[in-house]
């Protein structure tokens, strides 16, 4: 299993500050006092990533889009909130929309 940990380490998106060579070196999580979640807000921003995954990803289904093409996809939101949610997870949506590029902008 030691194999598989590593893998899943150095595909997971890092921060530069928090990056290190192998998960064996790296430092073990420290529980934060100073970070409260509001578990309902969290969820339910989940939810709208998760369903905008999904909607993109029928949309490339239903284009027929090949598999070796990675397409640019834009993700438009009049929502301040979902706005920065959706900016902050822009490595996870073209991750599994298997896009080569998402942008991430304010509707007018």
């Amino acid at each position: 299993m030691p194999y598989l940990t590593e893998e899943l380490y150095q595909r997971l998106p890092h921060t530069d500050s928090l990056r290190f060579e192998s998960i064996v070196i790296s430092d073990f999580p420290q529980h934060s006092n100073e970070l409260s979640y509001d578990f309902a807000v969290v969820d339910a921003d989940m939810n709208q990533l998760l369903t905008t995954i999904k909607a993109f990803r029928s949309q490339i289904a239903a284009y027929a889009v090949q598999g070796n093409i990675r397409p640019t996809i834009v993700v438009q939101t009049s929502n301040a909130h979902l706005l920065e949610m959706f900016k902050q997870e822009v490595a996870v949506i073209s991750s599994l929309v298997k896009a080569d590029e998402t942008l991430v902008i304010a509707a007018d």
